[in-house]
């Protein structure tokens, strides 16, 4: 038998593979994957950097310790011992790591996935292009060293061109060489930087979105020049996991997650999206099933592709919609409610900035400055205003991707998708338009409560904190509006007369 004629798990048999990234939301969801489904995997090595005086090898420990593991610790302990830590850091020459430790990359790694990167959006330059370019560059600069590589897989996101309204699945170009780009960067002072930043991103909104095209660009290169079988991979954004390892896990409050959290608690009343109300949103588990996947494809292939593959894995032929979900999202919280809530949840989607200031000034703004004016003359901290501000700031800096709408073709992945076995397709599923989201936003805020917010309360628990917020609710809204109606009144009377 061929290796193209091998399952995933098959293929995955007996071969190394090196991760960065993996202690990352996205990275350990991989190596959980291939613990739990490819079981006769050799050496799994983890790119981990010590931080604040932890090594890299308790940080290991303490990874393989939490909640996603908690399949494999229950029916495979013993395959922990497969995860390798390798100390090291993305951002520096040769990834810091250590001779012994290249000399054993070299000589065992068959397959490399690429996960590393800040996903901070506004993120220094400098700091973004280190970690998100050079890094990029530093792996494979490793991974054409090594002996018996089939596969790289790096992981891109769906809106590194999101300048374009159509993205197809190819790399795009660049406007300028990027090596000569990165050796620019370093003469360049802080000072310069900021007031040259809006040209040197060329109509990306970020820092991010900038480094990752930029790294896209650094792969196509290594490429074309050292033909290292390489491939890219590019999520919307990560959702939590429709079925594995667990229904509904997600352990951060980043981009969706955040979103829904704002929103479940009580913090966001209102929302700015674009006029479809759609937002981008893919499950954890599709994401990494698709990266071994393109591993698999990727390593199995018999003759050298002319461009590097490239998978774009969003909702857009099967969207996610708001509105659309709203109904059961309401369902499955009020059937649970959360304990800690700071204020009664309400929402109120809108595609108009000019709606959105309004509701925001009504529903935000005057409510925390009354509630903290509350506070004040009861003794307690004034606190609304402040997290409203901090709320606001974040949701500003996504706000480019809520408020747009993109187009995205998938026949790559598709294709990918149509190619595997029928075991393959059920245990390594990233069919989208298989997704009923009204299951998966039960899923997603049943997880939330539980892996996110770690909330144990009982249902009666929090239904009794939303009914005293309910009437909170009423009494403020009251206070708000009857001032507003008041001053209408008199404004109608005035010009009647």
């Amino acid at each position: 038998m061929g290796t193209r004629d091998l399952g995933i798990s098959d293929f995955f048999s007996g071969k190394g593979v090196f991760i960065t990234g993996g202690t990352g939301f996205l990275g350990k969801a991989v190596i959980e994957k291939l613990l739990r489904s490819c079981p006769e995997i050799g050496s799994i090595y983890i790119l981990v950097r010590d931080k604040k005086g932890i090594s890299a090898l308790s940080r290991l420990e303490k990874l393989l310790s939490e909640p996603i593991f908690d399949v494999v610790r229950s029916a495979s302990p013993k395959s922990f011992s497969k995860v390798i830590p390798i100390p090291g850091d993305v951002t520096l020459p040769g990834l810091g790591i250590q001779d012994e430790d290249l000399e054993l990359l070299r000589e065992t790694v068959s397959i490399v996935v690429h996960s590393a990167a800040t996903v901070k959006f506004d993120e220094d330059l400098k700091v973004a292009v280190n970690i998100n370019a050079r890094g990029t560059d530093r792996v494979l600069e490793l991974a054409s060293t090594m002996k018996f590589i089939q596969a790289v897989v790096h992981v891109s996101t769906a809106f590194s061109n999101c300048d374009l309204q159509l993205i197809e699945e190819k790399v795009y170009p660049v406007r300028k060489d990027p090596r000569s780009f990165l050796d620019q960067l370093n003469g360049l002072s802080d000072e310069v930087l900021k007031e040259t930043l809006p040209t040197i991103l060329d109509q990306k909104p970020n820092t991010y979105t900038f480094t990752k095209h930029l790294a896209e660009e650094l792969v196509n290169q290594t490429y074309d020049r050292k033909h290292v079988p390489v491939c890219i991979v590019r999520p919307s954004i990560v959702g939590a996991a429709l079925k594995e390892p667990m229904p509904g896990f997600v352990d951060n409050f980043n981009g969706a997650s955040g979103l829904l959290v704002g929103i479940l608690t009580g913090a966001m009343h209102t929302v700015l999206l674009n006029d479809e109300y759609k937002l981008d949103v893919i499950p954890l588990d599709f994401i990494t099933n698709c990266i071994l996947a393109a591993a698999q494809r990727l390593g199995s292939i018999r003759e050298w592709s002319a461009k590097v593959q490239v998978y774009n894995l969003t909702s857009y032929e099967n969207p996610f919609v708001i509105p659309k979900i709203i109904p059961a999202a309401k369902k499955t919280f009020f059937e649970k409610p959360f304990k800690n809530l700071l204020w009664y949840p309400t929402l109120h989607v809108t595609s108009s900035y000019l709606t959105f200031w309004f509701l925001n000034l009504l529903v935000h703004q005057i409510p925390a400055h009354l509630l903290d004016a509350i506070s004040g003359l009861t003794g307690r901290k004034k606190t609304f205003v402040r997290i409203y501000r901090r709320l606001s700031g974040n949701f500003d800096v996504v706000r480019y991707f809520t408020t747009r709408k993109w187009e995205f073709s998938s026949e790559n992945t598709s294709a990918m998708y149509n190619a595997l076995s029928p075991v393959d397709q059920i245990n390594f599923c990233f069919d989208v338009p298989s997704i009923n989201w009204d299951a998966y936003i039960r899923t997603y805020i049943q997880g939330l409560r539980k892996y996110a917010l770690k909330d144990t309360s009982s249902a009666d628990e929090g239904k009794r904190v939303v009914f005293k917020l309910q009437i909170l609710h009423v009494l403020v809204t009251s206070l708000v509006l009857l001032p507003i109606f008041a001053v209408l009144v008199v404004l109608v009377n005035t010009l009647s007369v």
